[in-house]
């Protein structure tokens, strides 16, 4: 879900459902994202329900500070986009980068009740993951994602 915040007149995001789907060999499995310097808005509502990765690059991500091939306008003032009550529920199997989880929320509107349930990740190599959560108020129920540090 996103870019949110590109332009500045975008209207709020709410109520979308992804579920029952499986996801194969993609840079991302499921994503928002939203951009630095993005004006006031909200994003909520999201629910994330059933669905199985195999061999994916960023299984959950929610990115507040994107910015590809350093494009953005301003990278020095955070997103204002308010991303709440977003569910990951029920969601396995494999991904081939050191990140199963990555929350990165902005630091001048935190995520909200982010809820992590049942969610059980493996590498496809043996190195070490990390899992990287930031400005995130939320649950997190069921986490296993193997040799994580999260």
């Amino acid at each position: 879900i996103g870019s949110l915040g590109k332009y500045t007149d975008e209207e709020d995001v709410v109520g979308i459902n992804v579920r029952n789907c499986t996801i194969t060999g993609t840079q991302n499995g499921v994503r928002v994202k939203t951009w630095p310097g993005a004006p006031a808005s909200h994003a909520s509502n999201f629910m994330f329900t059933d669905i199985v990765m195999i061999n994916v690059s960023n299984p959950i991500i929610i990115d507040q500070e994107y910015c590809p091939s350093n494009s953005c306008k301003s990278t020095s003032e955070p997103s204002l986009v308010k991303l709440s009550n977003i569910h990951f529920k029920n969601i396995s199997g494999t991904y081939n980068t050191e990140s199963g989880v990555t929350l990165i929320c902005s630091s001048g509107v935190p995520c909200e009740n982010i809820h992590l349930i049942d969610i059980n990740l493996n590498p496809t190599e043996p190195e070490t993951p990390r899992e990287g959560r930031f400005n995130v108020k939320g649950v997190v129920n069921g986490l296993e994602i193997l040799n994580s540090s999260f």
